[in-house]
């Protein structure tokens, strides 16, 4: 019998690791945290999986070398932390040929270099389905960001645009790890998480672990060319594509309301190619108001709220 559904069963999974095992987060973020010698280190992992996140003969071998590490950089991203080292366990079926492989490393190791990462080793397997499973290892040099946090009256931010990510994004994206470090060093969020899963269930993961609420301007949430291209066009599909699409890899964020003139403006400076955008407020309470134009609204991705696995 197939699970219930991801977030049911990870949170049994929860219930089975002791809760003094679990500190400081509680298994709640992607990514996980030690403090060694002062130091706040920060692991995380995550898969790839043949037919789920990619399709063999369509996605370039460096695409999915890309976005095996970048996935993982992604988690590290939204905690503020800087990439050390990772470790690589590759499950490879036979008709992956040694080329393949070849390629894939080049895609990855691209990408490696550009953030100075050591490979520390790993392990290989014949599989029934090619699968990468990365383990990565980052450093914060100032206090780690969490998803919990988030107070009534923080602004939330977006970066990047969001939907359609299938077209062509979610193999090609740039993780936000250098928009992550200095979110950490200048404007310390109270609240962070990177979307992969959509944004209205990333932030509900936010909420949640908050214990708060949010208000979303819809006028306001940046959606992406390729989810107008992925909804013919029709405007309210593309925002539906905006609000549930997984694997955007954007980095969602609340900050104090007494922070905004100061993020935007240094933003622009220092990031002058990656879009930011205030898209709402955290309020008391539970749950998400929609507001358009200042006018409440209904949920326009009611039945639907982003990717999980086995659903």
């Amino acid at each position: 019998m197939a699970p219930a559904g991801e977030w049911a069963l990870l949170e049994k999974i929860r219930r089975k690791i002791p809760r003094r095992l679990q500190e400081p987060y509680r298994l709640r973020d992607d990514a996980g945290l030690m403090r060694i010698q002062g130091a706040h280190w920060v692991f995380a992992a995550d898969m790839l999986v043949e037919g789920v996140d990619f399709r063999y003969g369509h996605a370039k071998p460096e695409e999915v070398g890309h976005k095996a590490l970048g996935i993982n950089l992604s988690d590290l991203a939204a905690m503020g932390a800087k990439p050390v080292a990772y470790l690589i366990t590759l499950g490879m079926p036979r008709r992956f040929s040694t080329a393949w492989v070849t390629r894939f490393y080049d895609g990855l190791n691209r990408l490696a270099r550009r953030y100075r990462m050591t490979c520390l080793g790993g392990d290989l397997s014949e599989a029934k389905q090619w699968t990468a499973s990365i383990t990565i290892l980052g450093r914060c040099e100032n206090a780690p960001i969490a998803r919990q946090g988030a107070r009534p009256g923080d602004i939330l931010y977006v970066t990047g645009s969001l939907g359609g990510s299938l077209r062509r994004h979610h193999l090609g994206f740039q993780p936000r790890v250098e928009q992550g470090l200095y979110l950490s060093s200048k404007m310390k969020p109270h609240a962070m998480i990177d979307i992969s899963d959509g944004l209205v269930q990333d932030l509900g993961h936010m909420l949640r672990q908050s214990k708060a609420g949010a208000a979303l301007r819809l006028d306001q949430i940046p959606v992406s060319k390729d989810a107008f291209q992925m909804a013919g066009g029709d405007p309210a599909k593309a925002l539906r594509r905006a609000l549930t699409d997984g694997e955007d890899f954007e980095l969602l964020f609340a900050i104090p309301v007494r922070q905004q003139k100061q993020l935007e403006t240094g933003w622009q400076k220092r990031f002058p190619r990656v879009p930011l955008r205030a898209i709402g407020h955290i309020l008391k309470g539970r749950g998400i108001q929609w507001m358009d134009r200042q006018k409440h609204v209904k949920n326009p991705a009611a039945g639907r709220t982003g990717y999980e696995h086995f659903r």
